[in-house]
Protein backbone atom coordinates (compact mmCIF):
# COMPACT_ATOMS: atom_id res chain seq x y z
CA UNK A 1 0.00 0.00 0.00
CA UNK A 2 1.37 3.32 -0.68
CA UNK A 3 -0.65 6.97 0.66
CA UNK A 4 -3.47 4.31 1.71
CA UNK A 5 -4.09 2.57 -1.93
CA UNK A 6 -2.87 -0.23 -2.98
CA UNK A 7 0.08 -0.63 -5.65
CA UNK A 8 0.08 -4.51 -6.25
CA UNK A 9 -1.34 -7.86 -6.02
CA UNK A 10 -0.80 -11.37 -6.78
CA UNK A 11 0.66 -14.41 -5.89
CA UNK A 12 3.15 -13.75 -3.34
CA UNK A 13 6.03 -15.50 -5.65
CA UNK A 14 5.13 -13.22 -8.25
CA UNK A 15 5.21 -10.25 -6.19
CA UNK A 16 8.68 -11.03 -4.25
CA UNK A 17 10.55 -12.29 -7.30
CA UNK A 18 9.05 -9.57 -10.47
CA UNK A 19 7.91 -6.89 -8.77
CA UNK A 20 6.29 -4.87 -11.32
CA UNK A 21 5.65 -1.26 -9.08
CA UNK A 22 8.42 0.74 -8.45
CA UNK A 23 7.42 1.15 -4.53
CA UNK A 24 7.32 -2.42 -4.03
CA UNK A 25 10.51 -3.11 -5.53
CA UNK A 26 11.62 -0.33 -3.03
CA UNK A 27 10.24 -1.99 -0.61
CA UNK A 28 11.71 -4.83 -0.98
CA UNK A 29 15.13 -3.80 -2.03
CA UNK A 30 15.00 -1.89 1.75
CA UNK A 31 14.99 -5.98 3.83
CA UNK A 32 18.09 -5.88 4.49
CA UNK A 33 19.88 -9.33 3.70
CA UNK A 34 21.63 -11.49 6.15
CA UNK A 35 25.28 -10.56 6.24
CA UNK A 36 24.94 -7.60 3.61
CA UNK A 37 25.78 -5.34 6.30
CA UNK A 38 28.62 -7.39 7.83
CA UNK A 39 31.27 -5.04 6.09
CA UNK A 40 29.65 -1.62 6.95
CA UNK A 41 28.89 0.31 9.42
CA UNK A 42 25.82 0.83 11.59
CA UNK A 43 23.35 3.96 10.78
CA UNK A 44 24.88 6.81 11.72
CA UNK A 45 24.02 7.89 15.04
CA UNK A 46 21.48 10.88 16.37
CA UNK A 47 21.46 12.49 19.36
CA UNK A 48 18.79 11.45 21.47
CA UNK A 49 16.15 14.77 21.77
CA UNK A 50 14.36 14.60 24.94
CA UNK A 51 11.61 17.14 25.81
CA UNK A 52 11.08 18.18 29.13
CA UNK A 53 7.17 17.38 30.45
CA UNK A 54 6.39 21.34 30.51
CA UNK A 55 8.16 21.89 27.17
CA UNK A 56 5.46 19.19 25.51
CA UNK A 57 2.89 21.16 27.48
CA UNK A 58 3.01 24.25 25.83
CA UNK A 59 0.98 25.34 23.86
CA UNK A 60 -1.70 22.54 24.39
CA UNK A 61 -5.25 23.38 25.52
CA UNK A 62 -5.98 23.96 28.61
Amino acid sequence: MLKGGIVETGPVHDIFNNPKHRYTRALISAVPRLGSMADKQGPEKFPLLVYEEEQALTGAAQ
